[in-house]
This record gives structure tokens, sequence and C-alpha cells, in this order.
């Protein structure tokens, strides 16, 4: 069965190709846009460059091995504001880490915005199980020189 032992939202990680060791840049833990204009549509588009690192853990083989996760990104209040399924090699017991690059960030609010990680319970990939949500607060900037 596999799990997810830890995710996080950073602005890049690099991979040693000698130690096979992982590197996290700027792990994010808020994140400051400028306060739009009040008559813009929503959501706004906030252009910037992010991953979203995925630390998956195969324990004991039940023969359930899925070969992809879905992430998505939720607005404080819930709404699903992108969602996408990524592909998961996953070959053995053992550690496996995906990273899910990102260009920007829909932004319809301030708030706590949530990365939620999910996994296939079924072979048809029709119904699936949450197994980590990584939070992100998105605070307005409120300096005079961007309103």
């Amino acid at each position: 069965m596999i799990t997810c032992a830890w995710a996080v939202v950073c602005s890049q990680s690099i991979r040693n190709q000698e130690t096979n060791n992982l590197s996290l840049i700027e792990i994010l833990d808020r994140l400051i846009v400028p306060h739009p204009p009040t008559l813009q549509e929503k959501p706004q588009f906030f252009s910037f460059n992010y991953e979203v690192v995925v630390s998956w853990e195969m324990g004991k083989d039940d023969g359930k091995k899925p070969d992809k996760f879905r992430v998505g990104i939720l607005d404080p209040s819930g709404e699903i504001l992108l969602q996408g399924e990524e592909e998961l090699e996953v070959r053995d017991i053992g550690k496996y880490v995906t990273a899910i690059q990102f260009n920007g960030l829909p932004i319809t609010e301030p708030g706590l915005y949530k990365f939620r990680l999910e996994v296939p319970t079924s072979t048809d990939g029709g119904e699936w199980e949450e197994v980590k949500v990584v939070s992100l607060p998105v605070i307005y900037n409120s300096s005079p020189e961007t309103e």
C-alpha cells in the first residue's frame, strides 16, 4: 500500500545525482501578493514558479500500486480552482519523490489555499482517497504602491 509521508510547496527541488539526496529551496510558508484592483475578474492568476514536492512510501505489496495521483488546488471557500492527474512510478517497496511544477496560482481571495493530494482507490480511477493536504496562506500586500 502507498502512503504520502510528506508534501511541501517550495520554489525548487534539486536531486543530487551522486547521492540521490533531495534539496528543497525556499519552502513557502505564505504567499504575499499585490492587492488586485476591485473590478478585476476572479480568479486572478498570480504568476510565479513553484513546485509541490511529495514523498511517497510503498509498504508491503498488497497488489495496490497506483500508477497515478491527483492534485487539486482549493481556494479558501473550498472551490476547486485547478485539478489534474500526474503519473506515479512505483515499482517496489521503498520511497519515491514526485515534484509537480506550476507557473502560477489562481487567486480568488486572501486566505488559506490548499493543495489536496489523492490516490485512486479502484483500478478504474473512479474513486479517490485524500492522502495529504498542504496549506498555503495567501495574503494581500496592502502597501500604497501596490494599490
